[in-house]
C-alpha cells in the first residue's frame, strides 16, 4: 500500500493519544490474558473451520503465531506513540502503518463486541459510540494517506 521509503505523517492531540493509550492497554491485556471464553477475543481469533475438530486443529497450529503478530503490531503502535512528544507529528513508515492498521482493526472489533454493534445496528447517535467512530475515522485516514503515499 505505502511504497517503501515513503512515510505517513499524522498528528494526534493529547486527548487522542491518551484515548489510544487506554485502548492499547486494554487490547494488550485481552491478548495476553488469552481468555478463550471472552467474546471479543473470539472475534479477534475466529474458528478457521465450521467443523469443531478441524477448527481445534487449525487453532492449535496457528494461534501462537497469530497472537504473536497481534502483540508485535500493538507494540509497534505503542513505540511509535512513545517515540514522539505529546504534540509532535508521528512519522510512520510502511511497516508501522501496517501495524497501526492491524491494531486499529483489532481495537474496533473489540469495541464493536463490547458495545454490541452489528451490521444491523443502524445509526449510532449515542456518545458511547464516539470512540468507535473516531477509530474508524482514524483508520480511514491512515488508509487514504498510505494509498496516496
Amino acid at each position: 500500500m505505502l511504497p517503501e521509503g515513503k512515510a505517513v505523517r499524522l498528528r494526534l492531540g493529547p486527548q487522542e493519544r491518551e484515548f489510544l493509550g487506554e485502548l492499547l492497554a486494554g487490547l494488550a491485556a485481552l491478548l495476553e490474558e488469552d481468555a478463550a471464553d471472552d467474546p471479543a477475543l473470539r472475534r479477534l481469533r475466529p474458528d478457521g473451520y465450521a467443523d469443531a475438530e478441524a477448527a481445534a486443529e487449525f487453532r492449535q497450529l496457528t494461534e501462537d503465531d497469530l497472537r504473536r503478530s497481534q502483540l508485535d503490531a500493538l507494540d509497534q503502535v505503542r513505540s511509535s506513540l512513545r517515540g514522539s512528544g505529546a504534540d509532535a507529528e508521528l512519522v510512520l513508515d510502511a511497516v508501522t502503518v501496517e501495524a497501526w492498521l492491524m491494531t486499529l482493526t483489532q481495537m474496533r472489533l473489540v469495541l464493536a463486541v463490547r458495545l454490541g454493534l452489528t451490521e444491523d445496528s443502524g445509526p449510532r447517535d449515542d456518545p458511547e459510540f464516539a470512540g468507535y467512530d473516531w477509530l474508524t475515522a482514524l483508520q480511514d485516514l491512515l488508509v487514504r494517506l498510505a494509498m496516496d503515499g
